[in-house]
């Protein structure tokens, strides 16, 4: 029976022993505090099937944050992870996913596959073998009364991989189709192939990711939309992008083209940008929007998650360039799809206010002495 109990119970009389008490009280409030926000202890989760199991956490910002989570089978499958939400202080608080391994001494051997800050949704992540290890730190007291955006801690789930063999006998998978398809939707290079009766997946090139290949991981490169959904994103993403960045993404189609802003966190106030524009290439006539770290009127972070563009024909290009300065910022992700029909129209207003904004913007970087933008010009590569 907890002492706590005990003195609720008047098992034992604080009237007689108050001072004990008081110290026995204050102790176990101190360790609970420390369990609740569990700095010092790695908790230990285990996962043996293909189950989503969740794991949400709050911080309690009344001191300084370490916490770890190691993620286990328990056998030599791999565990599947994904980060459904989360809410930081950007660049104090940090969560890290690290795939872990064992050496020949037994010793543990972390590679860290991403160090989020901010704020974001929907990452997805995969161990090499059997262990994923989730750490949680903040480095400042008091946090929560300084968060621009909500400081409301992380969401994730996790689950031991389904890797079907040939003993496979449960329901048939195939990974290779899109939503209630029955064609092969492998994008971008990749192929079908059948590796039980039960079960197939996509082959995919080494440029590309995902379970169909949606995403391409390079840029400066032409690529073709298709009905199924495909994605491009800042390089390194969903880690942080480099300095002197100066990437394009061509997306063709044989009829029109939408694209949406899935994820994008760039610092504010940085002159890292992504410029959209209706067509093949940079023409001041085909200039759409400008997408970059800002704030809105109240001077809290503002979104470009869920922003819509659609094309006018059958091309639209996307231009990433970022300054000279390391910034902790993920970066963007845009999802591009076919559309049989064209998109709504964009407001002429929108497209002025773009075009001015990119001109106030290419004004205030040659007031303050740059060059950067007339050499990243310059430098740009046409197809």
């Amino acid at each position: 029976m907890l002492v706590t109990e005990l003195i609720e119970e008047n098992i034992v009389d604080c009237a007689m022993w108050s001072r004990i008490c008081a110290f026995i009280i204050i102790v176990i409030s101190l360790l609970s505090s420390v369990s609740g926000q569990c700095n010092g202890i790695i908790n230990q989760l285990s996962t043996e099937d293909n189950t989503w199991q969740t794991l949400k956490y709050e911080p309690d910002y009344s001191s300084n944050i370490q916490c770890e989570w190691m993620i286990s089978t328990n056998t030599v499958e791999h565990v599947e992870l994904e980060i459904q939400t989360f809410g930081l202080l950007s660049k104090f608080d940090f969560l890290r996913v690290s795939d872990v391994t064992y050496d020949s001494s037994n010793n543990e051997v972390t590679t860290q596959l991403v160090e989020l800050t901010g704020a974001g949704t929907d990452l997805a992540f995969e161990s090499t073998n059997e262990y994923l290890k989730i750490e949680f730190t903040s480095d400042f007291s008091n946090q929560q009364n300084s968060c621009f955006e909500k400081c409301d801690g992380f969401t994730l789930r996790y689950r031991q991989k389904l890797e079907p063999d040939a003993n496979y006998t449960g329901p048939a998978i195939n990974e290779c189709v899109y939503g209630s398809g029955d064609s092969d939707d492998c994008q971008n290079g990749g192929s079908c192939s059948v590796i039980t009766p039960l079960y197939s997946k996509c082959n995919c090139p080494s440029n590309t990711t995902g379970l169909r290949c949606e995403t391409s991981v390079l840029c400066n490169v032409e690529l073709e939309a298709d009905e199924a959904p495909k994605y491009i994103q800042s390089l390194n993403y969903p880690n942080y992008y480099s300095k002197d960045e100066d990437c394009f993404w061509v997306i063709s189609s044989p009829d029109y083209i939408e694209l949406e802003v899935t994820d994008f966190s760039f610092d504010s106030g940085s002159s890292d940008q992504v410029w959209l524009y209706d067509g093949r290439d940079e023409n001041q006539d085909d200039f759409v929007a400008y997408m970059r770290g800002r704030f809105d009127d109240n001077g809290n972070p503002k979104t470009e998650v869920g922003r819509m563009f659609y094309s006018s024909g059958g091309y639209y290009r996307v231009k990433f360039f970022t300054d000279s300065n390391f910034e902790y910022g993920r970066g963007f992700r845009i999802r591009y799809q076919r559309r049989a029909t064209q998109g709504p129209d964009v407001p002429i207003g929108a497209i002025m206010g773009g075009v001015m904004g990119g001109v106030v913007v290419v004004i205030v970087v040659a007031i303050s002495g740059s060059t950067y933008h007339r050499k990243r010009k310059g430098n740009t590569q046409n197809l």
